[in-house]
């Protein structure tokens, strides 16, 4: 006989008094298949109440996980992201090379949104439509930016490094060389910033290619800062056609006021900082250990460290280059930043492309090509005196007036 009254009906009334009612016809008949039929529902939920004590609803969450997350595991991710601001890939990385914890970037991207500390995403201001390069027809070791970066930067660097530096006397620019297709960095490193040091670091860098087998032509892309030539096209030219085309390279310039165009070495300047001077520093007694640990932080940087750029696809700058040049060996990455005020100093390496280049500078038909680059006036006398007063101190510091 079939009840009036459903166990499903009896449920939305009061539970507790559905499985009290499984419970009293069970006690009576001893048969689960005869009180299915009356309240009309299925044999495993009788059998499931008539064998529990308790009538109420235990809790569903499971009482063992095998895949959980330690809580020590799960504090050093709250941790380690509070400390160094990374994101989910950075802080899975970094996780794995400090605490060899490894761990995907998704359970870290939850745990980050659970103690709220996943930031929402400000969207930047982008230049759509723009590719400034052709990344399949791009050799390994064809196209570098080049860059000058100033170390000494209260805007990037706390107060205590930016202190340590000053205190330590250690070098207060660097100078980076990026390759486009592959992402190898070569630094070298300075205490003044000029034109002699970054000839000498350019001439180091082609040295260093050729001894590896590079043969095909480069090309050196940089802004228009003084120690790459200056705002004069002229010359830019002339270093060209009397220092690089010897060496078979092309210097490239970007468009003035663009920093877009050297996005590559502006955005590794950031992890220089993040990632080496930040950390670093304060491990450092002298120069001696700045630049042991600078040598360790780029080989690091070319043969151990994952790059998520959109070509790279989580592999390091040496397996990019194996992938187009499996002949090459990994010495190519083991370039050590060199000190350049010591290497340029006496004037060995580009003393006479540079003696050749400011004795063009001096007639007259030179500085009348300059001024047509400006059209104001007033910055005519500037010039003049500029390259007059930079000329003069030259020849002094060479001994052309003893």
């Amino acid at each position: 006989m079939v009840s009036v009254v459903t166990y499903y009906e009896l449920y939305q009334i009061n539970p507790i008094k559905a499985r009290m009612k499984l419970k009293e016809l069970f006690s009576k008949t001893q048969n689960v298949r005869q009180i299915a039929r009356i309240l009309s529902c299925s044999t495993s939920t009788v059998s499931k109440w008539v064998k529990r004590d308790s009538l109420s609803n235990l809790s569903k969450s499971p009482k063992k996980t095998k895949r959980k997350i330690p809580n020590d595991i799960i504090d050093l991710i709250k941790s380690e992201r509070i400390k160094t601001n990374y994101g989910r890939k950075r802080l899975q990385r970094h996780l794995k090379d400090k605490y060899n914890i490894l761990i995907s970037s998704e359970t870290i991207k939850y745990y980050l949104r659970k103690f709220k500390l996943s930031k929402p995403i400000k969207q930047r201001s982008r230049y759509k439509g723009v590719s400034y390069y052709n990344h399949s027809d791009l050799l390994p070791l064809e196209h570098f930016q080049i860059d000058t970066k100033e170390i000494l930067d209260s805007k990037t660097l706390p107060r205590d490094i930016y202190k340590s530096i000053l205190f330590k006397k250690l070098p207060l620019y660097q100078y980076t060389a990026i390759d486009v297709k592959t992402r190898i960095k070569f630094l070298a490193y300075a205490y003044n910033n000029n034109r002699t040091n970054a000839l000498a670091f350019m001439r180091i860098l082609n040295m260093h290619l050729r001894l590896h087998d590079i043969k095909h032509r480069l090309y050196f892309q940089t802004d228009w800062g003084v120690e790459y030539g200056g705002s004069s096209s002229l010359t830019w030219l002339k270093l060209q056609n009397s220092f690089f085309e010897p060496m078979n390279i092309t210097l490239l310039k970007i468009r003035k006021r663009k920093w877009t165009d050297n996005a590559y070495v502006e955005r590794t300047h950031r992890t220089d900082d993040e990632e080496f001077y930040i950390p670093k520093i304060p491990q450092m007694n002298d120069l001696k250990d700045f630049l042991r640990l600078a040598y360790g932080y780029a080989v690091y940087f070319n043969t151990k460290r994952a790059h998520y750029g959109k070509h790279i696809n989580e592999r390091t700058p040496f397996q990019m280059l194996r992938i187009f040049r499996s002949d090459i060996k990994e010495s190519i990455c083991y370039l050590p930043p060199i000190l350049l005020d010591y290497v340029s100093s006496d004037n060995t390496m580009i003393s006479e492309e540079l003696f050749n280049e400011i004795c063009y500078n001096l007639n007259m038909k030179t500085v009348r090509d300059v001024t047509t680059t400006y059209s104001r006036r007033k910055n005519f006398k500037k010039i003049i005196r500029l390259r007059f007063c930079f000329c003069f101190r030259y020849f002094i510091k060479n001994g052309f007036f003893r």
